[in-house]
């Protein structure tokens, strides 16, 4: 690297981009990701939530509870969503061993994104009488000849809304209920993987954290220059 990324760094992104390539991401996404999160700066591995509330099911000891309320690791994963992800060890341990913080933040940013996907796939162009027979489970063998190959591309892509996540926000399922469109990519992301940062640091897709996503386009373009590819 011709440079340092940040001031007292961490990690190499090399490291990062070798765990990005487990996971199937694109390491400039992740590096951008966690760079956004940390600067990839040791003295900022971790905060505190107080106002957190949004805990794993069970009775926790305060140290767990305080541990779930709080970011953890060069990505800034809350230690909750990390026990939901499968994470069984000390939260400690992620400031660091960082490819093992890199690798979390990977799951999660990966889960974050196929929510996105799966959001998207609902088009606003159908027609009231399509949209409603996607609502209804839409059975293919009863397939009305008369619709065009538009119309039928258009089902065969949203009949995957009948194997709705019941994991999505409430709210889009209610407005998926309501014959409106699901709230996916917010207004002033660019692409899947700005909504999925967005969900990222927010939990949904309802709000576009403005200055967070441009701290992380800053960071991504940063990868990009040092050669890191998407």
């Amino acid at each position: 690297m011709p440079e340092q990324y940040a001031k007292d760094q961490c990690i190499a992104p090399e490291e990062i981009a070798v765990v990005a390539r487990s996971l199937v991401l694109p390491p400039a996404i992740l590096i951008a990701c966690c760079a956004t999160e940390s600067s990839l700066d040791a003295g900022q591995l971790t905060r505190f939530e107080p106002n957190f509330r949004w805990f794993t099911p069970g009775n926790h000891t305060p140290e767990e509870r305080r541990g779930q309320a709080t970011s953890w690791g060069i990505g800034h994963v809350m230690g909750a969503t990390l026990r939901e992800l499968g994470y069984g060890g000390k939260f400690a341990d992620l400031l660091t061993d960082h490819k093992q913080a890199a690798a979390w933040a990977g799951r999660y940013l990966k889960k974050c994104w196929l929510r996105a996907v799966k959001l998207e796939m609902w088009d606003p162009n159908l027609d009231d009488m399509n949209r409603a027979r996607i609502l209804r489970a839409v059975k293919l063998e009863m397939w009305d000849p008369n619709l065009d190959d538009m119309n039928r591309a258009r089902i065969l892509r949203a009949v995957k809304l009948e194997m709705w996540d019941p994991n999505l926000d409430d709210m889009n399922r209610a407005r998926i209920l309501n014959r409106q469109r699901p709230v996916c990519t917010p207004e002033g992301a660019l692409d899947y993987w700005e909504a999925a940062i967005g969900a990222y640091n927010t939990g949904g897709f309802t709000t576009f954290p403005a200055k967070h996503i441009e701290r992380f386009r800053w960071w991504r373009e940063r990868a990009h220059r040092f050669g890191f590819p998407e």
